[in-house]
């Protein structure tokens, strides 16, 4: 616990001694065996060396690399670390594990054997300040924090905190950026200058400590035995506890420092730069660094946009970049799945509406593979907002430009943007030269439906054909051609196309040529907001839309919608304990998506997801940062790869995918087969399904018997009994709920008219 605090602050002194023995170190889970990560790992911001393996930090995660085996291993929410943004690493030694801080005042030890210690005395104390580790320093076992705050001890072997040290004046806060003992002194830069008090003194009275300068310093670090410290752009020597002489004036901002025992190095905001023991300039690399490292001849770069790259100190003119592979960053905007196939675009428009003419391009993930497509000058399109595979050609993908169409790229190529002059696509209506494409989506016969925002003439659908515009859909004049939002876009079975905008639904049925719009109007559906993010169908032609500020609502009566005589959307009621409440509430929903099982997936602003039945009446999931490992429980889109049950989250902190059980139903029974078999003790569940792909259809029923033809198991793929939709699972208990024994199973699978047509057996090993 922490001690000898100082009476001002012996409140958080108690406070931090209480959290720990009842919160302060928490075990983490590993989610590895049902979830994935799909962060970026180039944004680096530090790392440390150990023997020959480097750990490095990045946005909300970390990841090892061994020079010796070329073996990489990523740290994320998904093996057991918080998601949290990150702040500050080491690595201890005399305890084999590193230790990752991050902005809110967590610290996660990461041992040897992989196991994940969550300290968060500091998250939960009440410090009327930000709570950030900005750094780590380790003398004699005890590890120093550098706070927002002070500085703060902890105890890696007893696993406690050991002091606490505010050391402005009267004991005042003071944001601490990295401290260093030297010749019996601890020195702490901070924002205010340099504090320094010997360590025979009491560290907790203030009146020990010596502040000097006023200056924002940040590092320290040891070279030629000298202490040294930077300061925006130069570094100083610290002569004693009081003054400091210039060593080096750089040309830009000063980031981070590092040495070995002939070198050292100098990271900056614009390059970095590596000097003899006479501080005379043996390398300048054009290398824009968060963090430097100088280990065996080797320098490392920590980039935002590379990940570490690394070179031989001798000649450092080429270099190997060091990350494991993933999207570009984790500020995406939309991500798209199809039958393993993976885009992510990275947007470029306000919550506003308007576009930012951002040039990220777009990242595909084909399941093995990783490709960035970069902006291409041939093909300019800017803030791509929406990605849609071709499912004829799953090799082709339409890129939606917020500014300037839409991209064709095929094998990951470029291949054409289509816009007026070659589509026919309605421009903007202010510049006919811009397309604000907001969203496409394919339809069942392979044609492209576009939204088109601000459109001109009020088009703001568009139907294509072998990338020729075969259709322009005008709105009537209550839409308005300044209709620049549009969130969603959806196709049902029927022919009917909508739009979720921020001026309600907007509806065209292709057969009849007709448009509707349900907005907050009592004879137009009277929805609660017109704000309008998501809108999805399901198998019974119901209407799901999700608003911003009036949560979710279900329109059923698409029988009416255009004669301009139809029923009010309503709100959706469920049974809770005996209470009947509102599903979702008043959420804000961004976005909805309908399973093969007709299952309902609800992305939440801030609640994280909700994943229910078919009628939404039972929670089958409630993912949240507390029980899974989403980084965050701000959920912009779910997509889902209906071939292998894999359920992707685009979060505010990157992407994270939930390996379902679920598929779609199949349109005949064929062979099936149990997986895993045999299921072994560590194996939850048992799936049936069919072979080659081919899942169960809807209807058929399966029955699991023991070898003296016992029914142990029976279950059907209809959506009352199972929520798998073409796969049935099995958890492996009998008709009474007890845990089967071991041995063989056979599986009798029966068609709706009660004919057997299929059949396997499951081993059991317990």
């Amino acid at each position: 616990m922490l001690k000898n605090i100082t009476k001002s602050h012996a409140t958080i002194g108690v406070l931090f001694g209480l959290l720990f023995f009842s919160l302060g170190l928490r075990a983490q889970i590993d989610y590895s065996a049902e979830w994935e990560d799909f962060y970026s790992y180039t944004n680096a911001k530090g790392m440390v060396k150990n023997g020959s393996i480097l750990y490095a930090i990045v946005d909300n995660a970390a990841f090892s690399f061994d020079e010796e085996t070329n073996e990489m291993e990523k740290f994320s929410s998904v093996t057991g670390l918080s998601g949290e943004i990150t702040s500050a690493v080491h690595y201890s030694s005399a305890t084999s594990s590193f230790v990752i801080g991050y902005e809110s005042g967590l610290f996660e030890i990461v041992a040897s054997n992989g196991s994940i210690n969550r300290v968060v005395d500091i998250v939960l104390s009440d410090v009327s300040s930000q709570k950030k580790i900005n750094s780590m320093y380790e003398n004699e076992g005890n590890l120093y924090l550098s706070t927002a705050f002070g500085i703060v001890v902890y105890d890696l072997e007893q696993k406690e905190f050991v002091d606490t040290f505010f050391v402005g004046a009267n004991s005042s806060l003071v944001d601490i950026t990295s401290i260093f003992i030297f010749d019996g002194t601890l020195y702490a830069a901070s924002a205010k200058g340099i504090y320094s008090a010997p360590l025979s003194e009491g560290l907790n009275d203030s009146n020990n400590w010596t502040h000097f300068s006023s200056e924002p310093y940040n590092n320290f670090r040891i070279f030629n035995g000298d202490l040294l410290v930077s300061t925006d752009s130069r570094i100083f020597r610290v002569v004693n506890p009081s003054s400091l002489e210039l060593k080096l004036t750089m040309s830009s901002e000063i980031v981070d420092l590092h040495s070995d025992s002939t070198h050292l190095i100098v990271g900056t905001s614009a390059k970095s730069e590596v000097f003899d023991n006479s501080y005379t300039l043996l390398h300048s690399l054009s290398t824009a660094s968060n963090a430097v490292y100088i280990d065996n001849d080797k320098i490392y770069l920590c980039t935002s946009n590379k990940g570490v790259l690394t070179s031989q100190l001798s000649s450092p003119s080429s270099f190997t970049e060091i990350h494991p592979e993933g999207p570009l960053n984790n500020e995406a905007f939309s991500i798209s799945v199809l039958n393993k196939d993976l885009w992510i675009v990275y947007g470029g428009i306000t919550p506003e509406y308007t576009f930012l003419a951002r040039k990220k391009g777009a990242t595909h993930y084909n399941g093995t593979t990783w490709t960035q497509i970069p902006y291409n000058r041939a093909f300019p399109a800017r803030d791509i907002t929406h990605v849609s595979i071709d499912p004829n050609h799953p090799n082709r993908a339409y890129l939606s430009s917020y500014l300037s169409g839409i991209l064709v790229v095929e094998d990951d190529q470029p291949l054409q943007l289509l816009n007026g002059s070659n589509s026919g696509l309605t421009p903007w209506r202010y510049d006919v030269n811009s397309f604000l494409i907001a969203r496409t989506l394919f339809d069942e016969e392979g044609d492209l439906w576009v939204a088109n925002s601000w459109a001109k003439d009020s088009k703001h659908l568009n139907k294509m054909e072998d990338n020729a515009t075969v259709m322009e859909v005008g709105f009537s004049s209550n839409v308005g051609e300044e209709l620049s939002g549009i969130n969603d876009i959806s196709k049902d079975k029927y022919n009917n196309v909508y739009m979720g905008t921020r001026l309600g639904v907007l509806l065209f049925n292709e057969e009849n040529n007709t448009t509707a719009i349900l907005n907050t109007e009592t004879s137009k559906g009277k929805l609660p907001d017109t704000n309008v993010y998501a809108v999805e169908t399901d198998k019974n032609q119901r209407v799901w839309i999700g608003t911003e500020q009036g949560g979710l609502v279900v329109f059923d009566d698409m029988e009416n919608v255009y004669s301009g005589n139809f029923q009010e959307t309503t709100r959706h009621i469920i049974v809770d304990d005996g209470i009947q409440k509102e599903l979702l509430g008043s959420a804000r929903i961004n976005d909805i998506y309908i399973d093969g099982a007709d299952n309902k997936w609800f992305a939440t602003h801030s609640g994280g997801v909700v994943h229910t039945d078919s009628n939404a009446q039972k929670t089958l999931h409630l993912f949240n940062k507390d029980n899974s490992p989403l980084p965050s429980n701000e959920i912009a889109e779910i997509q889902m790869d209906e071939s292998t049950g894999k359920v992707f989250f685009l979060t505010s902190r990157g992407i994270v995918a939930y390996k379902s059980n679920i598929a779609s139903h199949g349109s005949e029974l064929s062979e099936v087969y149990g997986y895993p078999n045999p299921a072994l003790r560590q194996h939850k569940d048992v799936a049936i399904v069919g072979k080659d792909g081919k899942n169960l259809p809807f209807g058929t029923n399966v029955k699991i018997l023991d070898v003296a033809g016992n029914l142990v198991f029976e279950s059907n793929t209809v959506q009352e009994q199972s929520p798998y939709g073409g796969k049935i699972v099995w958890d492996k208990t009998n008709l009474a709920g007890a845990q089967v024994a071991s041995g063989v199973y056979i599986v009798l699978l029966f068609n709706e008219a009660n004919v057997q047509t299929s059949s396997t057996k499951i081993a059991i090993i317990n």
